[in-house]
């Protein structure tokens, strides 16, 4: 569209003439579509709050995240370190007790990678070493899986049955 310069002589005159582009602009841009068009196809979704990278951190309040929370509290330990890539023993072992009751909960392991910033085979670890170590017996590792677990059923509002606890048969205690 092409505006042909006019050189009005009075402010009426220019504010007729901008009405008049303004108007045509309007009917240009609203005009009804003709028959037999397809309709414009609908904007893309917005997904500027993707990450790029494959391994993308879940965002906070989803059920990963909120037991490495728990995990790390109960451990008496910072989130970021809990998250992080550090190897200390008592950082490690809050990491897998989240794993585990995540993987208690029924949540995949490539789910639980993503959201604790790992490879899902690193998760697998982690739950087989808390695993073993419920198996053997160690009370203490039981105590933390108990009290992670029960704590984020509670606030999902779901049961948690205990683990490590053995009977014998009859559901009498040992």
């Amino acid at each position: 569209m092409s505006v042909t310069p006019a050189d009005p002589k009075t402010g009426k005159e220019a504010l007729a003439l901008y009405r008049a582009t303004a108007r045509r602009m309007h009917e240009q841009l609203h005009a009804a579509p003709k028959p037999g068009a397809k309709p414009p196809p609908p904007p893309p979704p917005d997904t500027s709050f993707v990450s790029r990278w494959p391994r993308q951190k879940m965002i906070p309040g989803q059920p990963v995240f909120s037991i490495l929370k728990l995990s790390a509290l109960y451990f008496n330990l910072p989130l970021a370190d809990v998250r992080s890539t550090k190897r200390h023993h008592n950082i490690v072992l809050a990491r897998q007790v989240a794993y585990y009751v995540a993987r208690v909960f029924g949540l995949s392991l490539p789910r639980i990678g993503l959201g604790a910033d790992r490879d899902h085979s690193s998760v697998l670890h982690g739950c087989q070493v808390i695993n073993n170590l419920i198996q053997t017996g160690d009370k203490d590792v039981i105590a933390a899986v108990n009290t992670v677990g029960s704590t984020a059923a509670a606030a999902i509002g779901i049961t948690w049955t205990p683990v490590g606890r053995k009977t014998n048969g009859q559901g009498i205690q040992q």
